[in-house]
């Protein structure tokens, strides 16, 4: 049976890779979060929020 994962922290996680891609970080400085299935999913939240605001700043997308 897989964990639940809250919605929100989710979203936190998202919008902390947009911040981070603003604050000029390295996709790489992704945090650990926690271990297992939540974190990974965590992680992958982040990894997407960065990719995100990266696109739309190659775009020239203002935040």
């Amino acid at each position: 049976m897989q964990p639940e994962v809250d919605k929100e922290l989710l979203r936190r996680a998202r919008q902390s890779g947009r911040y981070m891609r603003e604050a000029h970080k390295p996709r790489s400085a992704v945090p650990l979060f926690e271990m297992g299935e939540p974190g990974r999913l965590q992680r992958k939240e982040w990894e997407a929020g960065w990719d995100q605001r990266d696109y739309e700043l190659k775009l020239g997308v203002a935040a």
